[in-house]
């Protein structure tokens, strides 16, 4: 992976397919660590079981 794409003007769809699809680890790798613990939601903003 050379250039990360435009994710602003990408749909959600293509995002996920981006994600699907392309090698993301020189993306994760340059991530930061979140500041605080993170947990997954549903649509709700209610965490998810």
């Amino acid at each position: 992976m050379s250039e990360l794409p435009d994710f602003r003007s990408m749909t959600e769809e293509e995002i996920g397919e981006w994600f699907l699809s392309a090698d993301t680890s020189i993306l994760l790798a340059s991530a930061e660590r979140p500041s605080e613990p993170m947990i997954q939601v549903d649509a709700h903003e209610e965490p998810s079981s």
